[in-house]
């Protein structure tokens, strides 16, 4: 995941603790101060599951549209960490796997 010192970093970072409420889903993010993420593999899991569910059956386009680069983003980081959602769409995956190119490993 990209430092959250950076400006990519912190944006992401915010904007995954912004979901949490709408998904009752914690994000396993723990930020300890010193420049770095530590991420509980199985609890960052659950919440990629509860936020593809969420955005995949969302009607309102508004939401959609407010989820869409997140949930494509965090897809992203989810196959980049060898996660699997076997519930997101076939769009959906290959929007995610097109970020991975563009994350630190």
């Amino acid at each position: 995941m990209w430092n959250p010192a950076s400006a990519v970093g912190f944006f992401y970072t915010r904007m995954a603790e912004d979901v949490v409420p709408l998904l009752d889903t914690p994000t396993g993010f723990r930020l300890p101060g010193d420049d770095s993420v530590q991420i509980d593999p199985e609890q960052f899991r659950l919440f990629v599951i509860a936020l593809v569910d969420r955005y995949q059956g969302a009607n309102h386009r508004v939401l959609r549209d407010l989820l869409g680069g997140f949930v494509r983003t965090t897809l992203g980081l989810a196959i980049n960490a060898g996660i699997e959602v076997p519930d997101a769409s076939a769009e959906l995956l290959a929007d995610g796997r097109s970020r991975v190119q563009e994350m630190p490993r």
